[in-house]
């Protein structure tokens, strides 16, 4: 395994990349505003690389979720391809679920296609909302073992807007639904990747529209020492060499802070990796940059690239009482 993994999150740009031997004509500022302290290594000493355990979803599962979003569906309907399950439902063919046994993974859409149309969602409240997806997932068995462990990460709104091609007039922002968003936190720390998340949609009359899981249950812990890790050095050298290439072309990149995160890109393991916010400066536009690098000297799996929202940005820079795990119980 390479020691120098480094994986970059793009929240919302796209510059060229400088490669081969040239230098760029004006020379490339990146500046540590922030600063790697021996701090976020004394208390990264103090987590745990996970191993996760092997899915459990099997088509008996298949058939019972199936049952449950969709009713009398003739589950004998579902096509299968390898692991991967998917059904439609006869009266409504937009309406689908899909369930990837080998890892566990959900999505479903259930009456999303009838939430657009020309008139604003009867939507309920934010919090109402949640308690409607925590009741969702609670009933649906799709909560984890450990409850504790999920963490309200965002409230995102699908919208719509009528649109006159004669006139070229835009009509007015609809709200048509919610998404609820659910992250991961571990003894404080939270999860960013792909991996430990789920969504609930929520429509009209609040009723369950939509959703994904993507979540594996957690095996024993193995606890790392202060040797596995990479030094302060190393990390600031990776991540300099890093952006040099990933964004040659900005005038300026500027680490304003650094986060410590576990990390799970849907793979085998949840692992400990240093997450870092960037301002980049390019043709007189400012950008946020979400960048993370692997903290342990041998990775037990590869650590990104891949996009994830502004949203997931936000979510780490709440303080810990603004990411409420749900109780066992609607609130």
């Amino acid at each position: 395994m390479k020691r120098m993994i480094q994986s970059s999150i793009a929240v919302s740009i796209v510059l060229a990349t400088l490669i081969g031997g040239c230098r760029p004509a004006q020379e490339q500022r990146i500046v540590f505003t922030a600063k790697i302290s021996d701090d976020i290594l004394t208390r990264a000493a103090d987590l745990q690389v996970y191993m996760l355990q092997p899915s459990k979803a099997d088509r008996s599962t298949f058939d019972s979720w199936a049952k449950q979003l969709f009713g009398d569906v003739r589950i004998d309907t579902a096509a299968q391809i390898d692991g991967l399950i998917s059904i439609s439902d006869p009266k409504n063919g937009s309406n689908f679920m899909m369930l990837d046994l080998e890892t566990g993974y959900l999505s479903f859409n259930r009456g999303m296609a009838d939430q657009i149309d020309d008139k604003p969602g009867k939507l309920p409240s934010d919090d109402e909302a949640v308690k409607l997806a925590l009741a969702f997932l609670q009933k649906s068995k799709f909560t984890p073992a450990d409850p504790k462990e999920m963490t309200l990460a965002h409230i995102g709104r699908i919208r719509s807007a009528s649109f006159d091609p004669t006139t070229g007039n835009v009509g007015s922002v609809r709200d048509q639904m919610l998404t609820i968003y659910f992250d991961r936190k571990l003894n404080g720390v939270p999860v960013i990747g792909s991996g430990s998340k789920m969504l609930v949609r929520i429509g009209d009359g609040g009723q369950v529209v939509g959703g994904a899981r993507r979540w594996t249950e957690r095996a024993q812990g193995q606890r790392i020492e202060k040797k596995d890790l990479r030094s302060v050095a190393e990390l600031t050298k990776d991540i300099t060499s890093f952006l040099s290439q990933e964004i040659g072309a900005a005038e300026r990149i500027e680490i304003v802070q650094f986060i410590l995160t576990y990390y799970d890109n849907g793979g085998k393991y949840i692992q400990p990796v240093l997450a870092y916010e960037a301002k980049v400066t390019a043709k007189g536009m400012q950008y946020a940059y979400l960048g993370q690098t692997a903290l342990l000297q041998s990775p037990p799996e590869r650590v990104g690239p891949e996009p994830i929202s502004k949203e997931a940005l936000q979510s780490l820079k709440k303080s810990s009482p603004e990411l409420k795990p749900p109780t066992g119980k609607p609130d």
